[in-house]
């Protein structure tokens, strides 16, 4: 089955010709990404304040980068979050 992808780059975003920053399509999970040296059980506890009540958790990657985006950052999550289907 063909699943539709839409990549969006809305206006007041960074514009790169290298990645999308928002593509939607169909599926469930999402990655976390934490400075090395900082706790990866903390990383997972700030993720579950927003995704703890959900009845189907999407599937979580945690792993560790040298840095971050912005240097003052001790965690950065890669969220993929989907529509339901019509």
């Amino acid at each position: 089955m063909n699943q539709p992808i839409q990549h969006i780059n809305p206006e007041g975003l960074f514009k790169s010709p290298a990645f999308s920053q928002i593509v939607t399509t169909q599926g469930n999970g999402k990655t976390i990404y934490i400075v090395q040296g900082e706790d990866l059980h903390r990383g997972f506890q700030a993720s579950q304040k927003y995704l703890g009540g959900l009845k189907n958790p999407p599937a979580i990657t945690g792993f560790f980068v040298a840095a971050l985006t912005n240097p003052d950052f001790l965690v950065e999550i890669d969220a993929v979050a989907f529509l339901p289907e019509e």
